[in-house]
């Protein structure tokens, strides 16, 4: 029987990301979790510089490119571009384990950061905390906006 550290690791380990190197932006991929090294590069450039969306985010990596120009980026771009730079430094911290974090259901980069941040005592103590935060959001989204 599966402990439901393991359910966790198991169903998040099968989602995809899309992946985008921040320092060349030029290279951009969708993988699933369980492929992923531990320690994230970009296979053109070699940095460390990758973060990740969700695998039907399109239109980011031309984001990025306008906002690394020095372009006028529109509001909600700006917001996208500030996201995802934050996921950036989680990476380049924490590897594949900021990746995990970030690919549950409504955590983003300053949840993903609490987590990462805290001493887990183990694996399993790490997908709990993860479930817990799920949960959270699950509770509180009705009532944003």
């Amino acid at each position: 029987l599966a402990t439901l550290a393991e359910v966790m690791k198991a169903r998040l380990f099968e989602k995809e990301v899309r992946l985008i190197c921040l320092h060349c932006t030029e290279w951009q991929a969708i993988r699933k979790i369980k492929y992923l090294p531990e320690e994230i590069r970009c296979p053109k450039c070699g940095a460390k510089a990758v973060g990740i969306a969700h695998p039907n985010q399109v239109k980011l990596l031309k984001i990025i490119k306008k906002w690394k120009k020095g372009l006028k980026l529109k509001y909600n771009e700006q917001d996208e571009v500030e996201k995802f730079r934050k996921t950036v430094g989680l990476i380049m911290t924490y590897g594949k384990k900021a990746i995990i974090a970030l690919s549950a259901k409504g955590i983003g980069p300053t949840v993903a950061a609490r987590i990462l941040r805290k001493y887990h005592e183990d694996e399993e103590d790490f997908y709990l905390d993860i479930l817990e935060a799920e949960k959270q959001y699950l509770r509180t989204r009705p009532y944003w906006e």
